[in-house]
């Protein structure tokens, strides 16, 4: 299959048949036996991008390939709204940038998309994905120093490798370089260029002057797979300066996104903030609030008396009054009275007894509904909710954060009931929670179940779950079917209070987790305050409770 694969790719793309080390086919033997039946089950389009998520996955930009997370890319696409004309990467890597834009291009033919990587397996792998969207575009195996000659492109995308400083400067300036003069560029950089001295803020200061810089992102850590380094995404265009190209949009959106294990992912709602956001700005309305957002629009006159400084909290921090200061400190700070609160107090965990207990199969306990194929193009409109594995949260609740048609759906979608329990078996842990209010659709890879009538508590059967492990030692976690998953089951007369402490339990740990993000909002409050050149009282009382 994969050199008749190869022959036929390779042919179609280069002109002659691709090929690949007899080890590696050897190895990829037990994956490539089970494609037949995963694209009948899920089709082609949802396994081809399976394989390259977890391949990606592993590889990350610490492997050397430039693979850009998919909440970036989407992001992008969402800023670079109307997608039309002809999208360019000049460093396309694995191409999520591309297919996030295929996935959602128009249906009028308007849109080409074109790429460029200099690693023969980047831009083979991007082209396949491209020719399994049915996306018109055309993918080049090339150096990017050796293009002079500007694609006129309507938007450019860039997510280049990190390293030397001046290489990065130079990426900026090609993306600027291949736009027309109404086009768009969004460029992802390491967060140090924004502030560094020197050679940095004299290229800053040329940039600004030039009014090649609309707007910049702020990101959180963690966003890239393999390293912990905070990024900044910039708008760039054409240098002319106009009169309403005069100032600069700034973005602080490093309180976005949520935990997924090592590695922090964008929601649909983070990518939708930051797009409303900029759109109210290019369109001269009035910039939208949001508490995991903050935005600042500076002068370009103030940003070159202070070396092009594009960080967003050190303007942020500059902007506010001293009674503006004073009012988010005590907002945070009743925020965080009233999270403490609400910890509720646990008791007697200490005092668990050892009992009789059973393994069982979870295909004992549970009838197996399975989700439902979604296809990306879809996602994002309609009115029923739709749950994905990100949707899953710490305390075992559930929050959808996308909502579908179910009549644009390929197949029929049974809604879910209240009560039914998801789960997503990851490489490392089992996750999962309930469905406490029903009527929505489950997308794979998660799996849902409902537990058959007469059955026990979902708490105790979640807690199951999460230290349960595949019966088949063989099978990697983030591929078992649930079923197969075994769990250890106590004496019936002890399920009541087991699954109460550990309800209990979970709130808890959801209460905790907000009261720690109420203490940052005020440490960061009380900061940002300090940085303006407040100064602190001359001590805290318990009667003002400052």
């Amino acid at each position: 299959m994969v050199t008749s694969a190869a022959r036929v790719v390779g042919e179609h793309l280069v002109g002659a048949p691709l090929v690949f080390d007899p080890v590696d086919l050897v190895e990829a033997g037990p994956v490539v036996a089970e494609i037949p039946r995963l694209v009948r089950e899920y089709g082609t389009v949802e396994v081809c991008e399976a394989l390259v998520a977890e391949a990606s996955e592993r590889q990350g930009k610490a492997g050397g390939t430039a693979v850009t997370p998919m909440g970036i890319a989407q992001l992008m696409a969402a800023l670079a709204e109307p997608i039309t004309g002809l999208m360019y990467d000049p460093a396309c890597g694995w191409g999520n940038v591309l297919v996030g834009l295929a996935q959602q291009r128009p249906d009028d033919g308007q849109c080409f998309l074109a790429g460029d990587d200099i690693d023969p397996t980047a831009w083979v792998i991007t082209a396949v994905r491209l020719l399994i969207h049915n996306a018109r575009g055309r993918i080049n195996q090339t150096d990017a120093d050796s293009v002079v000659e500007s694609m006129h492109a309507d938007r450019v995308f860039a997510d280049p490798p990190f390293g030397r400083a001046a290489g990065e400067w130079e990426w900026i300036d090609r993306s600027i370089h291949h736009l027309n003069p109404s086009g768009r560029a969004f460029h992802l950089s390491p967060m140090g260029l924004l502030f560094r001295g020197g050679r940095d803020a004299a290229t800053r200061r040329r940039l600004v002057s030039a009014g090649s810089v609309e707007a910049v992102i702020a990101l959180p850590p963690g966003l890239l797979s393999g390293t912990g380094l905070p990024v900044a995404l910039w708008v760039l265009r054409r240098p002319t300066v106009t009169p309403d190209r005069s100032k600069v949009l700034l973005i602080d959106g490093r309180a976005l996104g949520s935990q997924n294990r090592s590695q922090r992912e964008l929601g649909a709602s983070d990518i939708q903030s930051v797009a409303d956001c900029y759109r109210a700005w290019t369109t001269g309305a009035a910039l939208p609030e949001a508490s995991n957002l903050k935005a600042v629009v500076v002068p370009m006159d103030e940003l070159r008396r202070s070396d092009a400084r594009l960080d967003p909290g050190f303007w942020l921090a500059n902007a506010a009054t001293p009674d503006e200061h004073v009012s988010r400190i005590r907002a945070a700070t009743e925020r965080l009275r009233g999270t403490s609160e609400r910890l509720p107090t646990v008791t007697n965990i200490d005092q668990l007894e050892v009992g009789a207990s059973d393994s069982v199969l979870v295909r004992d306990l549970v009838d197996v509904v399975r989700g439902v194929r979604v296809p990306p193009d879809i996602l994002g409109r309609g009115s029923a909710p739709l749950l994905r594995a990100r949707d899953l949260r710490p305390d075992w609740s559930i929050k959808a954060s996308t909502l579908v048609d179910p009549r644009d759906l390929e197949q029929d979608a049974a809604l879910t009931r209240p009560g039914d329990v998801l789960v997503f078996a990851d490489r490392e842990q089992v996750r999962a929670g309930v469905d406490l209010t029903g009527g929505a659709i489950v997308s794979s890879p998660l799996q849902r179940f409902r537990l058959r009538a007469g059955s026990l508590d979902s708490a105790l059967v979640l807690a199951a779950l999460l230290t349960g492990n595949p019966t088949s030692g063989a099978v990697a976690l983030s591929y078992a079917d649930i079923r197969d998953i075994t769990v250890s089951w106590p004496e019936y007369g002890r399920h009541t209070g087991i699954a109460e402490m550990l309800r209990l339990l979970a709130a808890q740990r959801e209460a905790t987790r907000q009261a720690l993000g109420a203490a940052d909002e005020v440490l960061a409050s009380v900061v940002a305050a300090l940085a303006a050149g407040m100064q602190p009282a001359s001590g805290p009382t318990e009667t003002d409770g400052r």
